[in-house]
């Protein structure tokens, strides 16, 4: 090829290559201009949306006038994703035609316009800013339960006579700023009877009063405290209060028919006796909330070659997830599977936040700043594990409390048992089996001889191999021939006799070395984590959009996003984010989760907390008396490793704490009384005056009646069900036996023992946070003439003869330091022996002997004294 040819060549690529670049090419001149945002959708959605969605008014806190705004979001999440029309809300429900609402819907051609505008990517001229406040309203970010805690300044006061902590520095300036002062200290038996009911749920014992009395150090009201603090029983008492929270019943399955529960009680009990330990370790309240939340997470135990104590106790926290009402096992219905899920998720923002997530099942919270969405996505972090799509109920659920090669082993050891169990069954069913067909031969003698051997043909038949005929003659005439166990028994030979209770001996000597394994009530991932949808209404049968698992955004911040990043082997780890949360000190949440607990810790104590309502510290709750001193508890319970004994060991020790109930200040001429400066005592100017709840009452007068069992743990004691009169009881004390603590009876959803009912007992339909207190008169009726009271009066009157059996004088004395934890003034001396000569009288005059009508009269006066309001109440 000549090199003129080539360079002719080269020429034409050369105009070919300048042409295609420069000449406009027909596909660009066919593409459409995408839609602009401030050109083409923003007329539409001021013209449609912006009444609803812009201005003052924003529904569902979802602002439509800007870009930005829409990307944030509102209760629902953000309202575009970019470049996905299929999953922005606002196609969807222009698409559904749900909005906008009314007659006046977007045209086909608006909402394709808004698809395109999606899809394109949502082209706009504004400069995208981040919002991160404009979801929620400046008064619900800063109400006081919301906002960032931060521990105030301990406030300096006029007159420091009355000052023994900081706690008494917050209310002593509220006091003085309104002319008043705590009401003087408490006497010495009333404190120790106030402090020893408060943590441990029982009353001082005489030798404990009178030790007290006699030691003068200085520091011996806190040596008091701390030998209480460490006392067992503490977890008891304070264990009760965490139960109550939990909603905790020792049953499962339905519950709500009278009669002994028809749901299984085994192993859920440990739960119970987790959480007793737990008060009594001290056990920091974030390591609580994370075991109880995801113990299971925290451990290795799903190929451990052995169980631990840690991992064994680390399962049992799971079954906080449990406690709410689980009726699968019966009803597997998707409704009832549902509303087990909704209700656990309702029990962790109760117990845990003091907020109630009930009304956001259903839509965005009314008063509180919990959009239904947000609800939703903390269903997602526990629908790992309660999958409804995947269901455990609570029997399929139990996990053995040994790990699997030692399950295993077990098992293959039980069925050697077995084996050998099943050979001498033979041999014994051999030797009765030869006199059994000895004696029906001998009653088939009165069968006719023409059916005589089809009948003992079809006797010697399996029902399932038996024809029709042979089914007939054994139904109709194997009862004539049918031979008794009890007649083989007369015809034995003795040396059968003896060779069967050999057999027997064996079997049960194999028996009684079988091995075996308790259960576990646990919460763990069933599986990869599963979609979780907004329902609408509430209704499962209605899904929305897919939510991802998320925490309220009112107590969110940056930092708490990082929190699911975490991954863990064989578990999703969102529990256990959850916890996070709730707990760590970078949360919002655990500002609230603080105060929530510390809350409830002086309502123990006080009566009321500072915020009144424990069980919702929300906006449509009560604002708190004292807010400064509840976040300093709070900051300072939080600082100091979340030790609850901490918490108490200070409140009990403060002046407020320590000041009796009745205020005996004289008013100046001129001054108000505190009574009319402040008649419900919301400053605390004197100690409120409380009634004992239930089981303080029943343990209190099990002990002074000397049979009180202080022992821990173990399964739940039976209780009996009267069915005509409809009464639930103990049963009676056999011998020497003891009552428990109530907090071992069986707890029920609904069935609680009588005497605890009538004073009060909660019903366990879900958590109670706070205990309603009534005084009625089958209270009364109850302390005059209920079985325990009466069977305890003379057992309690037997113990005091024990100690003083001649001087009624000191019987009275005695009487009253056990009962009442305080000796008695001249007047009830004089009441209480007139009583005592009284009703001996009557018991001599109805022909009991002297020793015994004495005894009867001191159990009149012993139960009289349980009726006094110096008994039912803490003074």
């Amino acid at each position: 090829m000549s090199n003129a040819w080539q360079n002719s060549i080269m020429n034409g690529f050369a105009c070919l290559i300048a042409f295609l670049l420069t000449a406009p090419l027909g596909i660009a001149e066919d593409e459409p201009t995408p839609p602009s945002f401030e050109k083409d959708i923003l007329p539409i959605l001021a013209q449609k949306c912006h009444d609803c969605h812009g201005g003052d008014l924003k529904e569902a806190r979802l602002d439509l006038r800007t870009l930005s705004s829409m990307l944030l979001g509102g209760e629902s999440g953000p309202a575009l994703v970019r470049g996905e029309p299929q999953t922005s809300l606002l196609v969807e429900k222009a698409l559904s035609g749900e909005m906008p609402p009314g007659k006046e819907k977007l045209t086909a051609a608006e909402t394709a316009l808004i698809q395109q505008w999606v899809k394109a990517g949502l082209p706009a001229n504004e400069q995208i800013r981040p919002l991160t406040d404009s979801l929620f309203t400046r008064e619900e970010q800063s109400h006081w339960a919301f906002r960032p805690l931060a521990s105030p300044p301990v406030p300096a006061i006029k007159d420091a006579d009355q000052d023994r902590t900081s706690i008494d520095r917050f209310l002593l300036a509220r006091l003085q700023a309104k002319q008043l002062s705590f009401a003087r200290p408490a006497d010495g038996q009333t404190l120790l009877r106030r402090v020893t009911f408060d943590l441990t749920g029982l009353p001082p014992t005489v030798e404990e009063l009178v030790e007290f009395e006699q030691d003068s150090r200085a520091d011996a009201y806190e040596r008091a405290v701390k030998r209480l603090l460490n006392s067992p029983q503490f977890g008891v008492r304070w264990g009760r209060h965490w139960l109550d929270i939990a909603g905790y019943t020792d049953t499962v399955t339905f519950d709500e028919d009278f009669g002994a529960p028809r749901g299984f009680l085994e192993g859920k009990w440990r739960y119970r006796d987790y959480v007793v330990d737990a008060f009594n370790g001290d056990l920091p309240y974030d390591k609580f909330i994370l075991e109880q939340l995801a113990g299971d997470e925290l451990v290795e135990w799903r190929n451990a070659a052995a169980f631990s104590p840690e991992v064994v106790d680390k399962l049992i926290a799971t079954g906080f997830l449990r406690t709410p009402e689980d009726l699968t096992v019966d009803d597997p219905r998707p409704f009832v599977i549902w509303s087990n899920v909704h209700e656990t998720v309702e029990q962790i923002g109760a117990s845990f936040l003091g907020l109630s997530l009930h009304c956001a099942r259903c839509h965005s919270h009314k008063f509180e700043p919990i959009p239904q969405r947000d609800c939703y996505a903390m269903m997602a972090l526990v629908t790992p594990a309660l999958n409804p799509k995947n269901w455990k109920n609570a029997r399929q659920r139990l996990l053995p409390d040994v790990a699997g090669p030692l399950q295993a082993e077990i098992q293959n050891h039980n069925d050697e048992i077995d084996r050998s169990v099943g050979e001498a069954q033979q041999q014994i069913a051999m030797i009765r089996r030869g006199w059994e067909v000895k004696l029906r031969d001998e009653k088939l003698k009165s069968i006719p001889e023409p059916i005589r051997l089809d009948l003992s043909t079809a006797l010697d038949l399996p029902t399932d191999k038996q024809d029709a005929v042979q089914k007939y003659l054994v139904e109709k005439l194997g009862p004539l021939v049918k031979v008794e166990p009890t007649a083989i028994d007369t015809v034995l030979t003795e040396t059968e006799r003896e060779r069967l209770k050999q057999l027997n001996g064996r079997i049960a000597e194999l028996n009684a070395k079988k091995r075996s394994h308790g259960w576990i009530h646990a919460v763990y991932d069933v599986g990869p984590p599963p979609a979780t949808h907004v329902f609408k209404r509430g209704e499962f049968e209605t899904p929305g959009r897919e939510v991802p698992p998320g925490f309220l955004r009112v107590l969110s911040g940056p930092e708490t996003v990082k929190l699911l990043e975490t991954t863990l082997p064989n578990t999703s780890g969102r529990r256990t984010a959850l916890a996070r949360w709730i707990t760590g000190a970078e949360s919002p949440a655990s500002g609230l989760a603080a105060r929530v607990m510390v809350n409830r810790i002086w309502q123990y104590l006080f009566g009321q907390g500072l915020a009144a309502n424990s069980d919702n510290v929300g906006m449509s709750g009560s604002a708190p008396t004292h807010p400064e001193l509840l976040d300093w508890l709070a900051a300072d319970f939080r600082a100091n490793g979340w030790k609850i004994k901490r918490v108490i060991r200070q409140i009990v020790l403060s002046a407020a704490y320590r000041q009796s109930s009745v205020a005996e200040r004289s008013v100046a001429e001129g001054e108000q009384s505190p009574t009319e400066v402040d008649p419900h005592n919301a400053l605390l100017w004197r100690m409120r005056l409380r009634r004992l709840d239930a089981e303080s009452m029943r343990d209190a007068i099990a002990a002074q009646s000397g049979r009180l069992d202080l022992s821990l743990r173990g399964p739940p004691i039976p209780l009996d069900y009267d069915l005509k009169t409809g009464r639930v009881s103990e049963n009676d004390l056999v011998g020497t036996s003891a009552y428990r603590r109530s907090v071992y009876l069986e707890n029920r959803r609904v069935y609680n023992p009588t005497f605890l009912s009538t004073f009060d007992k909660p019903t366990v339909a879900r958590g109670a946070c706070r205990r309603e207190q009534s005084a009625t008169a089958p209270q009364a009726l109850s302390l005059m003439n209920d079985p325990f009271m009466v069977t305890n009066s003379q057992r309690c009157a037997d113990w005091i003869h024990s100690r003083v059996k001649s001087s009624p004088e000191e019987q009275i004395q005695e009487a009253y330091r056990l009962i009442l934890g305080r000796v008695p003034d001249d007047d009830e001396k004089r009441w209480c022996g007139q009583l005592l000569v009284e009703q001996s009288a009557l018991c001599v005059k109805a022909g009991d002997s002297a020793e015994v009508a004495s005894r009867r009269g001191l159990a009149s006066l012993c139960q009289t004294l349980w009726g006094t309001n110096d008994f039912l109440y803490l003074r």
